[in-house]
């Protein structure tokens, strides 16, 4: 079933409503795919003059469509957009799967990432032992999210590899972007820093080396700044009578980080913070990433490394905002950079904090690729603006489930509410095979507010135009030397003045 965008846009905000019930009026039982992509070209298009907007995803411009709450866009204010990579932790079996039957060049790209993995670096097929991606294919894997870490890095990279080319397809220009932990691979891919090949081989390297040190502890995300964090740690280990265990491994926002280290230490951490009324959750995963407890698995990661960067990497064609160093990229990502990726603390909030500064909170939105959104709070918490593309089902709210297909446009609509404007509305409303064959819709007429501003009798318009009496100007004051001849002293530039005190 075809879904579509349509954005409802009006000169005022009360007018969102008569307007949209005009254009469902005229077109809810219209089911030609041809018409209502049309359609949807038309109001984006139109949409773009106008600061009122609401949008609504539906197969028709149907009466019950949920359309959303309207804003005012400031036409002045012209952000840009910054994509955010996730870590680990979104994935989930049914990722992908629906985008990949919608959209091939996003199924096109799972296929080859998987392609390159096998016939360059010699790796087993991805694709074939879990089943993920693929449409009508089973799930291999569990589904409460806890995975072997070749599967979770795999899964991970691909998704993402696969979403940068699918917004690229749909006509949407970013300028910044941002990764988080692993999202930093496919950030490099998204910035031209490395190609598909390498940023799977990045990815192989990377599952190799993190199954060689799998269950070597555990993470947790907590809901404190770093220094109560720092001291929560400190009392942990004073209890346990050990030097270190626990480290800050990220740095996620000035009211969140994330903490790694020996499992029984982060299992004693989640109890005292639940006591202490902190929100704590420990991650699905099974490695202390971002602390020295990596630094086993270097030589091995190095090792496989070095086929990766054989050609060496690209020149960057947007700008990236490093979470390994901070402040903007200013180095290669190459060989060493990726080792400190893994072994370095993640400085994700001070990476978005700094580009919201710089940018100011209304110049610049926030995309996030990712299986599930799970970096929104995150960015917000750091004055940014966050959207998301897909979600994960959840089973507690199956009437929200509305589809990865629906959630993709959703997420557009939502940007361009925010009023990014560097979306090609042209590509995101063709065909699949990318054929632009609009027609021309004929739109009902515009709701303007008609009401006369007041009401006027011809008697009363009548007075309200006649002649004004002037009764300083009446012939009883006019005067000059001839007739007042005291005035002869009191003349400025050839013309009498009357004196105050007469």
């Amino acid at each position: 079933m075809s879904l579509y965008l349509f954005v409802v846009a009006a000169l005022a905000g009360p007018t969102i409503l008569p307007w949209k019930d005009a254009l469902t009026k005229a077109y809810q039982d219209i089911t030609d795919d041809q018409v209502l992509r049309s359609l949807s070209y038309d109001l984006a298009r139109k949409a773009r003059s106008c600061p009122a907007r609401s949008f609504a995803v539906g197969s028709t411009l149907s009466s019950d469509l949920n359309f959303s709450q309207p804003v005012i866009v400031n036409s002045d204010v012209n952000p840009v957009l910054c994509l955010v990579f996730s870590g680990q932790g979104p994935q989930h079996v049914a990722m992908g799967r629906e985008l990949s039957t919608v959209f091939p060049v996003f199924l096109s790209a799972v296929k080859l990432c998987d392609e390159i993995l096998v016939g360059t670096y010699g790796q087993k097929s991805f694709l074939e032992r879990t089943g993920l991606f693929i449409p009508n294919e089973q799930a291999k894997l569990p589904e409460n999210q806890v995975w072997p870490i070749e599967e979770v890095v795999y899964s991970i990279v691909f998704m993402q590899l696969a979403l940068v080319d699918l917004v690229k397809s749909l006509g949407i220009e970013y300028t910044y972007a941002i990764g988080h932990s692993i999202g930093e691979i496919a950030m490099g891919y998204a910035s031209g820093h490395y190609t598909k090949k390498t940023a799977v081989g990045i990815a192989a390297a990377r599952a190799t080396a993190m199954a060689q040190v799998s269950g070597n502890g555990s993470m947790a995300a907590l809901g404190a700044c770093y220094h109560r964090a720092k001291y929560m740690i400190k009392q942990i280990l004073a209890d346990a009578n050990v030097e270190e265990g626990l480290w800050i491994a990220a740095i996620n926002s000035p009211k969140d980080v994330t903490i790694a280290g020996d499992s029984k230490l982060i299992d004693k951490l989640v109890l005292i913070a639940q006591g202490r009324k902190i929100f704590v959750a420990k991650l699905k995963v099974t490695c202390a990433f971002h602390t020295p407890l990596m630094d086993l698995c270097e030589k091995d990661f190095r090792t496989m490394a070095k086929l990766a960067f054989a050609e060496g990497t690209g020149t960057p064609v947007i700008r990236t905002m490093s979470t390994v160093d901070p402040g903007w990229l200013e180095r290669d990502m190459d060989e060493d950079y990726c080792w400190d990726n893994i072994s370095r603390p993640v400085l994700f909030g001070k990476a978005v904090d700094d580009i919201v500064k710089q940018r100011g909170p209304d110049n610049v939105v926030f995309l996030e690729i990712s299986p599930h959104p799970v970096l929104q709070a995150y960015i917000n918490h750091c004055g940014g603006k966050a959207f998301s593309l897909v979600r994960r089902p959840n089973p507690k709210t199956p009437a929200k489930n509305t589809g990865e297909y629906h959630q993709l446009l959703e997420g557009i609509g939502g940007l361009f509410s925010a009023g990014f404007k560097a979306i090609n509305f042209a590509e995101l409303c063709a065909t699949p095979d990318g054929q632009q064959d609009f027609i021309q819709c004929k739109l009902p007429e515009y709701p303007y507010n008609r009401s006369k501003c007041w009401s006027e009798s011809a008697s009363d318009r009548s007075m309200r135009l006649r002649e004004k009496r002037r009764p300083l100007a009446s012939t009883m004051f006019r005067f000059n030397c001839e007739t007042h001849p005291d005035l002869t002293g009191h003349v400025i530039f050839d013309r009498p003045i009357f004196p105050a005190s007469g």
